[in-house]
């Protein structure tokens, strides 16, 4: 199946590298414009099969993405459109045009694949499955997908059970219940095992590592647990976070 040339337009950071990691994940290759005219110069280079794009990225509403399809008349341009307490009115407005869809943020990123499957589905493209594989019996390596991918994929399938990454001398479990997770414990050798949500931030930071998810029946506790997606987003904050502290130590 070819890759699939997708452009998102938005100007917040954390949803730009939230969608352009999920995007880069499924095999795709992502260009990202903070503007419509920044998105107008790229779309005069190449023209994507979809654009993902923030609808209230301009003053004129969506008459700036009608200006980026009549840039290329001749092609079919799909537009996934994103928005924070939209008014109702944009949100009619943008599901009535043709070849798009409307997504509220925050999303969750099982919806926004669904999405982004519909727009897509024609005979010359289709959206590539995340590596054929299933959350059941699920295990590989780091490299080949990422813990923040794993979790997502068990949030999206509601399942209960054990996930498991290991690498040289660290160890993490992280308990899961209904798609939710539960509890974590990192171990590192020499020191006493940690037990909090600074666990899960400095697992998901691997890049390296073998991982396992062992199915086990449904929790019998009431805790509620957190959302897979939501840990995911604080991730992104904290990294985005460190690098403009670093930006100004520099």
């Amino acid at each position: 199946m070819s890759v699939l040339q997708i452009l998102v337009v938005d100007n917040d950071p954390w949803t730009v590298q939230m969608v352009t990691s999920l995007l880069s994940q499924r095999g795709h290759q992502v260009q990202v414009a903070h503007a419509p005219a920044e998105a107008e110069s790229l779309l005069a280079q190449r023209v994507p099969d979809l654009v993902v794009a923030d609808a209230k990225l301009d003053e004129a509403g969506l008459d700036w993405l009608l200006s980026l399809r009549d840039l290329v008349p001749s092609r079919r341009l799909p537009v996934l459109l994103l928005a924070e307490d939209a008014p109702p009115a944009l949100r009619l407005a943008a599901l009535r045009l043709v070849d798009s869809d409307f997504l509220d943020k925050p999303f969750r990123f099982d919806e926004f694949d669904l999405r982004v499957e519909r727009l897509l589905r024609s005979p010359a493209t289709s959206l590539r499955p995340v590596s054929g594989v299933e959350p059941k019996g699920l295990r590989g390596t780091l490299g080949e997908l990422s813990l923040a991918s794993i979790l997502l994929l068990l949030e999206a399938e509601k399942k209960s059970g054990v996930l498991m990454v290991e690498r040289p001398g660290e160890v993490g479990r992280l308990w899961c219940g209904a798609g939710k997770l539960l509890s974590a414990e990192l171990v590192v050798t020499g020191q006493r095992p940690e037990r909090s949500l600074d666990a899960v931030f400095a697992l998901l930071a691997w890049s390296s590592g073998d991982f396992a998810f062992e199915s086990g029946p449904d929790p019998d506790s009431e805790e509620e647990g957190l959302s897979m997606t939501q840990l995911v987003i604080q991730l992104a904050q904290r990294q985005d976070e460190h690098e403009r502290k670093a930006a100004v130590a520099v």
